[in-house]
């Protein structure tokens, strides 16, 4: 099926260059997107709370994350740090708490749940064993782009973030390690490593996947082109909402994009045409505004009572060469 370039509407997001294109075809386009979730339809889905738009790195050997009190049982699966830096390793440790973290500086001590090290940051980490919390646990996160010694770089968002978890609101607020927490496995004892909240400052962002909410996974590395594809990471897909994807050219030349909408992941070398990274294909759209090298944000609304998974990738057209980005895997949830 071919969609005309009023397809998909793009609204202001958080980096890169912004467009709008007329909207008139975009509820056309949500219900072929609807029937492909449907379609897709899996008894057990994650998903991915949203979180606050990047704003900065903080590096230092000292590592940052985010806390809040369980609304209702919640089973968390995957986790992943965000690398702005393109540093290519993360470390991440879990925690199921009793209390909150003390005002700094005041600490707690504290033994992760799950903890890992060292893994590509490219990777969504599937915990060993699902951490499980009940209602009015307290669910920590501390993780970083890094290795077991030295620098980590923490990615900064907004403070105080009003998030939400299974349709249900939750604050996520700072909490934080003065050491990098690698060096210790994730156990944070005494006044200098052991764990602290900051509620006034902002959070470390690690993306969090629970049993039931959405979820984002890339996927697949095309062989040609290092263009990029990514979930927004304040608004995943969640049934009812708006869902963001960035897509980046990285100096890729481009006049338009096309969208592949695929039920399952691939990585399937196809001769003169690059790395497919989702099939099969029911659905491409075509006629998007071209991406910008920093990254181009488009939004599209998830109908009620959405559900599934699918893979999607994008084509760079109009270039001297044709650019593929990544594969994404999104799981709508609630």
């Amino acid at each position: 099926m071919r969609l005309d370039q009023t397809s998909f509407l793009v609204i202001p997001g958080n980096r890169g260059v912004n467009r709008s294109i007329p909207p008139h075809s975009l509820s056309d386009t949500m219900r072929t997107l609807s029937i492909v979730c449907l379609l897709a339809c899996t008894a057990n889905l994650s998903a991915q709370i949203p979180l606050p738009k990047f704003q900065n790195t903080y590096s230092g050997a000292a590592t940052r994350g985010f806390y809040f009190q369980a609304p209702t049982a919640l089973v968390l699966t995957h986790a992943q740090v965000p690398d702005e830096t393109n540093y290519g390793k993360q470390i991440i440790a879990i925690y199921k708490l009793t209390s909150a973290p003390p005002a700094y500086s005041q600490t707690l001590d504290a033994k992760p749940a799950a903890y890992i090290d060292e893994i590509p940051s490219s990777t969504c980490w599937q915990l060993p064993t699902p951490v499980i919390y009940n209602k009015g646990d307290w669910v920590a996160v501390i993780g970083a782009c890094g290795t077991t010694s030295g620098t980590v770089y923490n990615s900064y968002g907004t403070a105080s973030f009003a998030s939400e978890v299974l349709g249900m609101p939750i604050t996520l607020q700072r909490c934080g390690s003065q050491i990098n927490i690698a060096t210790t496995k994730g156990v944070l004892t005494g006044t200098t490593s052991g764990m602290w909240s900051e509620n006034a400052y902002q959070i470390s962002r690690v993306r969090l996947t629970f049993a039931g909410s959405p979820s984002s996974c890339a996927h697949c590395t095309p062989s040609n082109g290092t263009a990029s594809l990514t979930l927004c990471d304040d608004k995943p897909a969640i049934s009812g909402k708006t869902a963001g994807i960035t897509i980046a050219s990285n100096g890729a030349s481009n006049t338009a994009v096309a969208l592949a909408i695929g039920l399952g992941r691939a990585n399937i070398n196809v001769p003169g045409l690059g790395t497919l990274c989702a099939s099969p294909i029911p659905l491409v759209v075509y006629g998007l505004p071209a991406a910008a090298s920093g990254g181009t944000n488009y939004t599209f609304s998830i109908p009620n009572g959405s559900a599934g998974k699918i893979s999607i990738q994008a084509a760079l057209l109009g270039g001297p060469s044709l650019a593929l980005t990544n594969g994404l895997e999104i799981g709508v949830g609630n």
